[in-house]
């Protein structure tokens, strides 16, 4: 009797988008000569011309359309009217308004005063449209090198135009939201992200938008220049180039793994680089992706990247001995629609199930047979559910279940102060302490808390002699350092980190802040001229540098870096608030009452703002307002003192 496994494999052969008969792992494993940092990209282009079934059928695909520039959206008329689209968020009290007017996108953030009417503006033109449109579409702006995610989603096939999943609860974003290297290394094909930055690029950004062909295949530099001077008729395995079908399991998995699987988190090695993986190598020496430690009887939760893992869940993947895989349903070429989507996976299914499993087992009617007049095996027993981590949407639960739940269940969570552990998914070993206790504190960051923020850097600082060029883990150490009181821990380790990356505006400004609370204000100050010049659209870097000038005694240069830092960012609240503080310097109460406003509408809980346009109406004559802002800035505030004072002094008759 054939074994599952066996089965399983001779079968496959016969299914679009399935492994071969020639299994992966029979044999000798192959050595593809691509896989090495000499081989050159090729592009999308160079395979077209020879693979011109796949070249038609892919860009239909989700990876073929997962990333691109508005020009699309806006030949679809209906998507963006003449007259734009605009909706209100009550959560935040914002109105959002989308525009396409001479070829350009424009998303605008208007910030509503308490009678609902607009009092501030913000409009960034759209640079990039992130997702393929199938569930959503979020939207990317582009200033100064850096990219920055909006508010703004488009959901075709559910509700239209709405707020970008997580800008329900992270409003203090607006147009800012980074997108850093790790997200558009799963949802663009190769960007020339400046390594260690939050967000920053090099020109030009992208080499290919959307998912290539030479992700999945590696670089086809070698294969193109070997194929172009093939003498007629010469066969045989080709390898020049990774055919993913051809590999063991583990390498096969990894193609798929290196954006289809997230975990609890995910992070990047000390070595090799965001793009230094290549098809045919393990991912295991480029990422490591850990899980949350699951207590008894809990399971993966489905979260809008758990595939890998609900499929892990599944008893079809258990008894498959490795042999079920992505490539089993999937041809990463074509998405099938419809019947013939149903047919094909239904055919997969076939490979080990019989047709009479259908009928007769208390799920299906006895004796109706394997659905007579609409077979889909996927359609019951991979429901689409909605995941956790992402409203307005539904995605495909991979677990294969026999009786799917009408819900599913929610990942593992930790409540708050304590930690779990995190789990290694690549590495049984657990991977190194310089890897653990970098996901620690990534998971921190992440939604975590202190709790595994300690736990990482009781990791990390045994270690620090050893971390002086990993980049990665000291900025991690900082953000950490930065909650804290260990201020020279701090200032040290930005210091290292200037050194491994002195032209990037960030550090540069982090330092100038901790040698400033140090008492180094001429070090400080020389820093921040120094990061302005190098990057002068940066605009937290003109905020600081201007007031860096005015503890430095001069106004004049001060005001001209805040007003850049407001041009640069308008919703830049503190931006906003300094030139109030001018404005009130120079005895002109009704500028400053605007500039406040504008901060207070920006970021209500900034007491700084609230007290600046309290003592700005009270010195204009408008009492009963002045009085209104400064109960507001002392419930939120009780122990402010001229606060409390200016209050006393505005209600005695």
């Amino acid at each position: 009797m054939l074994t599952f496994f066996a089965v399983l494999t001779l079968a496959l052969g016969a299914l679009p988008g399935a492994v071969p008969r020639e299994r992966a792992g029979e044999g000798p494993p192959l050595v593809f000569r691509n896989t090495g940092p000499g081989v050159s990209y090729a592009g999308d282009a160079a395979c077209a011309g020879c693979h011109v079934r796949e070249a038609g059928s892919y860009p239909l695909t989700a990876m073929g359309r997962s990333f691109s520039t508005p020009e699309r959206l806006l030949l679809e008329e209906r998507l963006v009217p003449p007259g734009g689209v605009a909706f209100d968020h009550p959560l935040s009290g914002r109105r959002y308004k989308v525009a396409a007017r001479d070829g350009v996108l424009t998303h605008t953030e208007v910030r509503l005063d308490e009678q609902r009417r607009e009092a501030f503006s913000d409009t960034r033109p759209i640079a990039f449209v992130l997702g393929s449109g199938d569930r959503g579409q979020t939207f990317l702006t582009h200033q100064g090198g850096r990219l920055a995610q909006t508010a703004v989603a488009l959901r075709r096939s559910r509700d239209g135009w709405g707020m970008a999943a997580g800008f329900e609860r992270l409003e203090e974003y607006s147009f800012t939201r980074p997108v850093t290297g790790p997200c558009l290394f799963c949802h663009a094909n190769r960007a020339d992200y400046v390594e260690g930055t939050l967000n920053e690029y090099r020109q030009p950004v992208f080499d290919g938008l959307a998912i290539g062909c030479e992700r999945c295949h590696g670089p086809g530099g070698l294969h193109v220049a070997e194929r172009r001077s093939l003498p007629p008729g010469e066969t045989g395995v080709d390898t020049s180039i990774v055919n993913p079908r051809r590999l063991p399991a583990a390498l096969r998995d990894s193609v798929c793994y290196q954006c289809h699987l997230q975990g609890s988190v995910r992070i990047q090695k000390a070595s090799g680089g965001l793009y230094g993986f290549r098809p045919g190598l393990p991912l295991s020496d480029f990422a490591a992706v850990y899980h949350l430690e699951k207590q008894a009887g809990e399971e993966e939760g489905l979260e809008v990247v758990s595939h890998v893992e609900r499929l892990r869940e599944s008893r079809c993947w258990k008894e498959s001995g490795g042999g079920l895989s992505c490539l089993t349903c999937h041809d990463p070429h074509r998405t099938p629609r419809g019947a013939d989507a149903a047919r094909q996976f239904r055919s997969a299914c076939l490979t080990c199930h019989a047709p009479e499993d259908c009928s007769g087992d208390g799920l299906h009617a006895a004796g109706a047979g394997p659905h007579p007049g609409g077979p889909d095996c996927a359609g019951c027993h991979m429901s689409k559910l909605p995941p956790s981590d992402a409203p307005h949407t539904l995605f495909t639960d991979h677990k294969i279940a026999r009786r799917p739940p009408a819900a599913p269940a929610p990942p593992p969570r930790a409540p708050r102060g304590a930690a779990r552990g995190l789990v290694s998914f690549l590495e049984p070993e657990g991977g190194s302490d310089r890897d653990r206790g970098v996901a620690y504190l990534v998971y921190a960051e992440k939604e975590g808390g202190p709790a595994y923020a300690e736990r990482g850097a009781a990791l990390l600082e045994p270690l620090l002699p050893a971390l002086q060029d990993d980049f990665n883990a000291l900025r991690l150490l900082a953000v950490h350092y930065q909650g804290s009181a260990r201020r020279d821990d701090l200032a040290r380790i930005l210091e290292r980190m200037v050194v491994l990356a002195p032209s990037m505006a960030e550090l540069k400004v982090e330092l100038g802040r901790a040698w400033s609370r140090k008492g180094r204000s001429a070090d400080a100050l020389r820093l921040l001229r120094e990061a302005v010049r190098e990057d002068p659209s940066f605009a937290p870097g003109r905020l600081t540098l201007g007031d860096l000038e005015l503890q430095a005694g001069d106004p004049r240069a001060a005001l001209a870096e805040h007003e850049a830092a407001a041009r640069l960012d308008p919703s830049l609240a503190a931006a906003q608030a300094r030139l109030g503080d001018a404005s009130l310097r120079r005895g002109d109460a009704r500028a400053a009452i605007g500039r406040y406003r504008t901060a207070v509408l920006l970021s209500p809980e900034m007491p700084s703002a609230r007290w600046g346009l309290a003592r700005s109406l009270a010195l204009a004559g408008e009492t009963l307002e002045a009085i209104v802002h400064l109960e507001r800035l002392l419930g939120a505030a009780p122990d402010h003192e001229e606060g409390r004072a200016l209050l006393d002094e505005l209600r005695r008759p």
